[in-house]
C-alpha cells in the first residue's frame, strides 16, 4: 500500500496554503476605537461610523465612543444626521477622535 502524504506532496500542500492565505493575512483587520463629538464638544451618541467601500460599519455608544474592526489603511467615513459627513484615513492608527462640524 502506498502512502497517502509523501515529503513531496506534504511540502506542496504547505506551499499551497501559504500561497491562499498570504493575502489574508496582508489584509488583517485591526480594531479602531475613538470618540465622536460635536464642535461644542458634547458627545454625540448614534453616529454611523462605515469602513469606506465595505458594509462593515457601527455607531457610536450613548457617550460617543465607537469601536470598528477595520485595515490599517482603510478609510472611516463618519455621518451624523444635521452634521457635516467626514472622511478619515486610518493611517495604522488605532485611536482616531472626530469632531464634526453641524451641516448649516
Amino acid at each position: 500500500m502506498k502512502k497517502l502524504f509523501t515529503k513531496p506532496l506534504s511540502r506542496r500542500l504547505v506551499f499551497l496554503l501559504c500561497y491562499v492565505c498570504l493575502p489574508w493575512s496582508l489584509r488583517a483587520q485591526n480594531p479602531v476605537s475613538g470618540k465622536v463629538t460635536s464642535s461644542d464638544g458634547a458627545s454625540l451618541p448614534g453616529v454611523t461610523v462605515l469602513v469606506k467601500g465595505t458594509t462593515t460599519g457601527t455607531a457610536s455608544d450613548t457617550e460617543g465612543k465607537f469601536t470598528i474592526s477595520a485595515p490599517s489603511d482603510g478609510t472611516l467615513v463618519f455621518s451624523f444626521i444635521g452634521y457635516v459627513t467626514e472622511e478619515v484615513a486610518i493611517g495604522g492608527r488605532s485611536q482616531i477622535n472626530i469632531e464634526l462640524v453641524p451641516d448649516l
